[in-house]
């Protein structure tokens, strides 16, 4: 299922949205969110989208998202969403932050059945005076669930990304896995970044890992790559698509996954020039 987000407001000031969504025991579904600006509007505009997405036993759900409600440079996007997991429920998200001039996505899940196991994966380009925040909660509040965060961003400019996520595993949750991957690229001397996951850990029995990379581009590769006879934004393209790369790769569909890399595409070209 294809849901576009068509803004055509020219004058509005705040424009609010609110999903609800119910997926019944052995649902199986696709949905891809997009977000259109038909014209650039006179003056900021502030964009809030809510969604509340619920999960019976045995449903496996994806969600794609992608694009932005506001091209205007001034303009505020908030994405909030609250998820709740039955047994064995499977919850996919991927995510591309290249356009929004200024947003901040609120994710929190709640697994609250034994085996419901929850993915989320994001890849953001930032330059000039973009801002990306991410505030996610997850609770293991049963046995046996598995919760995966990979989050990659490239920040260039006076771009600023934010980085906040709490993993809490109950007295009950045994045998829980979760997994926080935070990496960042800064290109630019005046990007900045605040990278922030936590754990806290009230089972005796789980597997749990976190970590937080911050790093530029290799010089090493990069001159390995020009000495190939490759130009130098060229290999600074590669490099970056490499870095962003695994993020994509566990989307099956291959117009989606054509979809989200060509995007990804022309940003990295816009970083590279």
């Amino acid at each position: 299922i294809c849901i576009n987000y068509i803004n055509y407001f020219e004058d509005s000031f705040f424009n609010t949205f609110r999903n609800n969504y119910v997926f019944e025991q052995n649902c199986q579904l696709i949905i891809f969110e997009r977000f259109f600006s038909i014209k650039e509007p006179s003056f900021p505009q502030l964009n809030n989208t809510i969604s509340q997405i619920s999960l019976d036993k045995n449903a496996r759900i994806k969600i794609f998202s992608a694009g932005s409600l506001c091209s205007h440079s001034q303009s505020k996007n908030y994405a909030s969403s609250f998820i709740t997991q039955r047994h064995n429920s499977s919850f996919c998200s991927f995510s591309a932050n290249l356009d929004t001039s200024w947003s901040k996505k609120n994710t929190h899940i709640v697994l609250s059945e034994e085996r419901a196991k929850c993915n989320l994966y994001s890849a953001e380009c930032l330059n000039e005076n973009q801002y990306s925040e991410h505030d996610i909660s997850i609770n293991h509040n049963a046995p046996h669930c598995v919760s995966k965060q990979i989050y990659k961003g490239v920040f260039d400019d006076n771009s600023t990304g934010s980085f906040n996520s709490c993993v809490l595993v109950a007295r009950d949750a045994q045998k829980t896995v979760a997994i926080q991957q935070n990496n960042n690229m800064i290109l630019s001397d005046y990007a900045m970044v605040k990278s922030n996951p936590q754990l806290e850990i009230f089972a005796d029995d789980v597997e749990c890992a976190h970590g937080s990379t911050f790093g530029q581009l290799d010089k090493d590769a990069l001159f390995y790559l020009q000495a190939r006879g490759l130009k130098k934004l060229f290999a600074k393209k590669m490099l970056i698509h490499a870095f962003l790369a695994d993020v994509f790769e566990n989307i099956e569909n291959k117009d989606l996954k054509a979809d989200f890399l060509n995007n990804v595409d022309r940003k990295i070209q816009s970083l590279s020039e």
